[in-house]
């Protein structure tokens, strides 16, 4: 509960043929999505059962998971479309205050 989650994407490049041939390496951040577009928040907290959703637009996509006292985890990059689903993450305990 009251993870933060922020969407990262690289936009669709429709005018790149290779595009989805492309998986983002793991160390780009990519751009927080401006979600206001599509009436939606970006980030947002999770709820009680840690469930999140957004409806976005096609592109390489991966969530930024965050919270106090746990180490900053992010998704792996995932294609849209197919709709993702499922996208959990477990939280690893911030031990380097302690």
């Amino acid at each position: 509960m009251n993870v933060i989650v922020s969407a990262y994407w690289f936009p669709n490049e429709e005018e790149n043929p290779s595009y989805w041939d492309q998986i983002p390496d793991n160390q780009a951040q990519g751009e927080l999505w401006d979600a206001k577009e599509y009436r939606q928040t970006n980030p947002m907290g999770t709820d009680e059962e840690g469930a999140y959703a957004w409806d976005v637009p096609e592109g390489w996509w991966r969530v930024k998971f965050e919270k106090e006292g746990y180490q900053t985890t992010w998704s792996e990059w995932l294609p849209v479309p197919p709709p993702q689903t499922e996208v959990n993450i477990g939280l690893i305990p911030d031990t380097s205050s302690n």
